[in-house]
């Protein structure tokens, strides 16, 4: 989960020694408070501007209100049983399956545990940082019923660079099973989805299913945006799976 930039500037400066850097921050016409990211440049690659690019698409900046879009729905129940038989292998032998292209995703992930404690980690929402990859710090902001409002931010590295992301959900719980979410603060253009956990008859496994659909705002390369998104949720789901066996 990320909140995008929406203006970058891109300024060449020199540094200590007068070697060449290069600033990347956003546009103080945004009405964010501007933030800098630094990096080495060299003039004969680009591959440090294009780490800037990667770095400044992924990264939070600040929050801002968004207009809220409604949960994603399941239409169709996902079973163990209505997967392929190539998902179906690939998850008993421990990986991690995910589909889908172009910001709308699907995970799943098996896990040996019941529904009642793999329910228990997705919900400790304060202590994601003590098991989630890169999370700095999260907490419930506010309850009402079964309805909570979290805020999370995380620090990566991406190509030497640091990078802060902060976003705020609304997460709905519905029966110990299902938790559909969406982003009410931040600067994506969508971001909603659900977690569902699924029993699994005679077996001590349950599947845990993620769906989830994002979409950055206009003039944020999407190519790079989808890429990162999707490879981050191979390590979410394993962590989910880690923390779940170890309690049991």
């Amino acid at each position: 989960m990320f909140t995008i930039v929406n203006k970058i500037i891109v300024n060449k400066i020199h540094g200590s020694g007068g070697k060449p850097r290069a600033a990347f921050c956003l546009d103080p016409d945004l009405a964010h408070p501007i933030k800098t990211i630094t990096m080495k440049f060299t003039t004969t690659k680009a591959r440090s501007l294009t780490a800037g690019v990667i770095a400044a698409t992924i990264a939070t900046i600040a929050l801002s209100p968004i207009t809220p879009t409604p949960v994603v729905a399941q239409t169709s129940p996902v079973t163990l049983r209505t997967l392929s038989a190539s998902e179906q292998a690939a998850l008993r032998n421990g990986q991690t399956v995910v589909t889908g292209e172009n910001g709308n995703y699907q995970a799943k992930i098996l896990i040996s545990a019941r529904p009642d404690t793999v329910w228990a980690v997705l919900t400790d929402y304060n202590n994601f940082y003590r098991f989630l990859p890169n999370i700095a710090s999260s907490q419930i902001l506010s309850v009402n019923g079964n309805t909570k409002v979290v805020e999370q931010i995380s620090v990566r590295e991406v190509f030497g660079v640091t990078v802060r992301s902060r976003l705020r959900t609304e997460s709905r719980e519905n029966g110990r099973s299902q938790i559909d979410f969406r982003l009410i603060g931040g600067d994506l253009k969508t971001l909603q989805g659900y977690w569902k956990i699924e029993s699994i008859p005679g077996s001590n496994q349950v599947l845990l299913i993620h769906q989830v659909e994002a979409e950055p705002q206009s003039g944020i390369p999407t190519g790079i945006f989808y890429g990162i998104f999707k490879n981050s949720l191979n390590p979410t789901l394993n962590a989910i799976r880690q923390e779940a066996q170890r309690r049991s």
